[in-house]
């Protein structure tokens, strides 16, 4: 027998869902985080998609109410990165990006999904370490989320050796 398959568009009509989505909304004060509109429909926006996860399964921290506008603005801009850099470079810019935020204290921890993030990870952080193969290797586990005290952890230890 065949497992039940539910499209993406059926997993947002689940409750769990619904009650995520308007806890997000009210969270942001019925309003657009990026334009301020009150007026517009308004979307709950996966900052960020991780892989196998539900779309109430994220941290409230991965979604933001943004109007259909700037929705749909955010969706035509990842589609043109993703079309300019390719996913391999725009994997190593998030990564990068990530850990630019993360050694200047913008946010508290960073979650590495790919390689390429990885790699990115490393180069737009602090960390110089003598093997950066195997930095790579330890920080290469699927969705492997680095706190700032792991973070801080490994640049103290790279510190140390290097």
């Amino acid at each position: 027998m065949m497992a039940k398959y539910k499209s993406y568009y059926e997993l947002l009509k689940d409750p769990r869902w619904q009650r995520k989505r308007l806890e997000v909304m009210q969270r942001d004060g019925f309003e657009c985080t990026w334009c301020g509109d009150k007026e517009k429909t308004l979307n709950v926006h996966h900052v960020r998609y991780r892989r196998g996860k539900k779309p109430w399964e994220y941290d409230p921290d991965d979604l933001t109410t943004l109007c259909e506008d700037c929705h749909k603005d955010q969706a035509d801009l990842k589609d043109r990165l993703e079309e300019m850099l390719g996913p391999s470079t725009l994997g190593f810019v998030v990564g990068y990006a990530s850990g630019l935020m993360l050694s200047c204290k913008y946010v508290d921890s960073v979650t590495i999904e790919s390689y390429e993030e990885v790699v990115g990870f490393i180069d737009g952080s602090d960390l110089r370490v003598a093997d950066h193969d195997a930095l790579v290797a330890a920080l290469h586990p699927k969705a492997c989320l680095l706190t700032s005290d792991m973070y801080f952890t490994l640049l103290q230890a790279g510190i140390r050796r290097g």
